[in-house]
């Protein structure tokens, strides 16, 4: 799979390229570049690489899971955009 093939699909795995100062996120080369390629290229160990970008996307289904969850009481919170309401 490419780099920019995973970003495409699970966009939440940028945050994972980002914070090791990664710079596939807009390159050209991530359509050509594989994960291995791009982790190679960083100095990264594969295993560790994808188990954090796997983490990572774990993280972000729970959370999607979480604010999906009706608030106590049964019935979603509204939001208004009125101060005090």
């Amino acid at each position: 799979m490419s780099v920019a093939e995973l970003l495409d699909e699970h966009p939440e795995a940028i945050a994972t390229f980002l914070r090791h100062r990664m710079a596939c996120v807009g390159c050209t080369m991530s359509d050509f570049d594989t994960i291995a390629d791009a982790a190679r290229s960083y100095g990264h160990v594969l295993a560790g690489f994808m188990a954090e970008i796997e983490h990572d996307l774990e993280a972000a289904e729970a959370s999607r899971k979480t604010a999906a969850t009706p608030a106590r009481g049964g019935s979603p919170r509204r939001l208004t955009g009125k101060r005090g309401s």
